[in-house]
């Protein structure tokens, strides 16, 4: 069983098609158009001969949500979208929300891990998809992985591809699905992490690549961990820290006001909140998993949350550790909203 991918392909070239001979009040007469093979869904196109009264219309071809079926399953696994930027810490949370309710699942980002693959793959579902795109890999999830409690995948929200219609269509689809089935819809855990330690943790990765630097490190690894944290001593930020924080946050205010406007019902956690020490944490979980409808809704302690987790922080607490330039950037943050996520 293989999961549907959308791929993105190039554009096909525009060729011209020939209607079938129009008979207009005796007269024949030929007609060609310009379609582009891309564009389907685009208005019907009306064409009039010259020399008739007569119009001809090509049927859009667009896929309307009403007009396919919902596959999702009521009684399978619950259909998740952890929605969250990269180097969040979602692969932690997606593992102990799989661990906590029973069966862990693969870690999938969906809908592409970087800027370009996004690009790419909302690009290839194109504006007439009806958000079909969404339930076609939710039902193949919930197929796959029948035995599992919860299923779905990471969704990263890069702007340019979050705001397209593709990505409005799905979801259009999921505030439907709420408005139709309720406490058993598609259910979305919208995350965020400290920014600043977002920009050193994407520094960090661009710095030394998946093939030096794991993405995660699981208990036990001593090696991963020190490689993370040699790697994680002294990076270097850009100078203009603040201008890119002020843009990753205001994504962040985007991504939830478009969630609102389209009716989305989601819970906000975050990084910190979740991975917090003490109860604080466990707290903050069973909040999450009452709003999924599964999981430990009650009664999670500390000691059960920190067996459930199989990732280890790889990151140091202080960052005059970990940003090489703290100086610079401290001074550049102070009197600014971002003072505060010095720590």
């Amino acid at each position: 069983m293989t999961a549907p991918r959308h791929n993105a392909r190039p554009p096909k070239k525009l060729r011209v098609r020939h209607l079938p001979l129009l008979v207009v009040g005796g007269a024949m007469a030929y007609i060609s158009v310009l379609a582009a093979a891309n564009r389907f869904g685009r208005e019907a196109v009306r064409m009039v001969a010259d020399d008739a009264d007569v119009v001809a219309t090509v049927p859009e071809r667009r896929i309307r949500t009403k007009g396919f079926r919902n596959c999702l399953d009521p009684s399978g696994p619950v259909p998740v979208i952890l929605l969250s930027r990269g180097r969040s810490g979602t692969g932690s949370m997606w593992q102990i929300l799989g661990s906590l309710t029973g069966k862990e699942t693969p870690s999938d980002e969906y809908t592409g891990s970087n800027k370009r693959k996004s690009d790419a793959f909302f690009h290839n579902v194109g504006p007439y998809d009806g958000g079909k795109w969404i339930l076609d890999v939710m039902c193949y999830y919930q197929r796959k992985y029948k035995r599992a409690k919860i299923v779905g995948f990471k969704w990263k929200p890069f702007r340019e591809a979050f705001f397209s219609p593709a990505s409005r269509n799905g979801l259009e689809l999921i505030a439907k699905l709420a408005n139709e089935n309720g406490a058993r819809s598609l259910k979305v855990i919208r995350s965020r992490r400290n920014p600043l330690d977002v920009l050193i943790s994407q520094t960090k990765h661009e710095l030394y690549g998946k093939s030096k630097v794991a993405a995660h490190c699981v208990k036990g690894d001593d090696e991963c961990l020190r490689m993370q944290l040699q790697a994680g001593t002294g990076v270097k930020l850009r100078p203009n820290a603040v201008k890119l924080l002020r843009e990753a946050s205001q994504l962040e205010e985007d991504v939830n006001n478009e969630l609102r406007k389209h009716g989305i019902p989601f819970i906000e956690t975050s990084f910190e909140r979740t991975h917090q020490e003490g109860d604080e944490a466990a707290e903050e979980w069973m909040r999450i998993f009452r709003f999924l409808g599964i999981g430990p809704k009650e009664g999670l302690i500390a000691q059960n949350l920190s067996t459930s987790m199989q990732h280890v922080s790889t990151s140091h607490k202080r960052h005059n550790e970990t940003i090489a330039n703290y100086g610079e950037i401290r001074d550049t943050l102070v009197r600014t909203e971002f003072e505060d996520l010095l720590h």
